[in-house]
């Protein structure tokens, strides 16, 4: 495997989103170019919060970047200035990865497909499951898009804010109109209820450097799980895996749906698709580096 030198040739991609200091997505794109020989360069953007996504995307296209990837707080807010938007990017209400045309950039959602993987190699189908949604973000609109493309049998979204989570669930009704839905407040998933349910944890709750914070506290919640999903990375294991995985759930944290989104999006910029070997050697490298940080 050899190292290309970045020279005039060399496509830049990158990351944009707030934070990006924590992310592990160029070991994954720099390591494909080295494992393919493609000439690229893939980078981390920090754009701050609130700041006019219009003129970043004019930045980034006169600098002739060819491509990003889209992390919180952007995947939805981003949309408006988008040239094109994918069908599977506009069913899941958010976009995580840019493609550079002529006059702007498309949007996709790779989230999906990540999610969709990491949740397959667990063994788990959400098909007929009853499914707890924690957060109303770009995350768990992926989320809720397999939700109802995988017939789940009940889905609940509790989040913070009440208002976002009536929003997604009015998503999710108009797509999927056979899926039932309720939104709850994370207070609410302290209360007595259903079991034998599924959670994926959608929220920054519990990321790096945070890690002694979980969206919910209460180990009654827990106990009512069969499987918790984080999509969380860093750490590895979040305070949210340990609580489910003490309660006796199986747990399954976001590396692999990191892993996953990515080398899809570099199949997207790139026409290369990575084959298994690729994969587990990426997987093998992230694995070690967050074994060394922490």
């Amino acid at each position: 495997m050899e190292r290309r030198e970045i020279d005039g040739r060399t496509a830049v991609y990158g990351l944009m989103g707030d934070p990006v200091e924590h992310t592990l997505s160029p070991a994954i794109h720099n390591t494909m170019a080295e494992l393919t020989g493609v000439n690229l360069a893939y980078l981390p953007f920090h754009v701050p919060a609130g700041c006019d996504l219009g003129a970043v995307l004019k930045g980034a296209h006169a600098l002739g970047i060819m491509g990003m990837n889209v992390t919180v707080p952007h995947k939805k807010a981003v949309m408006p200035f988008l040239e094109r938007i994918s069908p599977e990017a506009r069913a899941a209400g958010a976009v995580n990865t840019l493609v550079r045309t002529e006059t702007g950039y498309e949007g996709y959602n790779t989230d999906v497909l990540g999610l969709s993987e990491n949740i397959a190699i667990s063994g788990v189908s959400l098909t007929g499951k009853k499914v707890v949604l924690i957060g109303a973000g770009g995350a768990a609109r992926a989320a809720a898009y397999l939700c109802g493309r995988d017939r789940a049998g009940a889905l609940y979204i509790a989040n913070r804010t009440p208002e976002n989570a009536e929003k997604l669930k009015e998503e999710v009704e108009a797509a999927w109109p056979d899926l039932p839905v309720r939104t709850l407040s994370l207070a609410d998933l302290s209360s007595p209820g259903e079991r034998d349910l599924i959670a994926v944890q959608c929220t920054s709750v519990g990321l790096y450097p945070a890690c002694d914070r979980a969206p919910v506290t209460d180990p009654a919640f827990y106990e009512r799980l069969t499987h918790a999903f984080d999509t969380i990375y860093r750490p590895e294991k979040t305070l949210f895996m340990e609580m489910a995985e003490k309660a006796g759930a199986d747990v399954t944290g976001g590396l692999g749906m990191l892993l996953w989104q990515g080398l899809k999006a570099y199949e997207i910029w790139t026409g290369i698709r990575a084959d298994q070997d690729q994969a587990g050697l990426i997987r093998s490298r992230l694995e070690a580096f967050l074994k060394e940080e922490g």
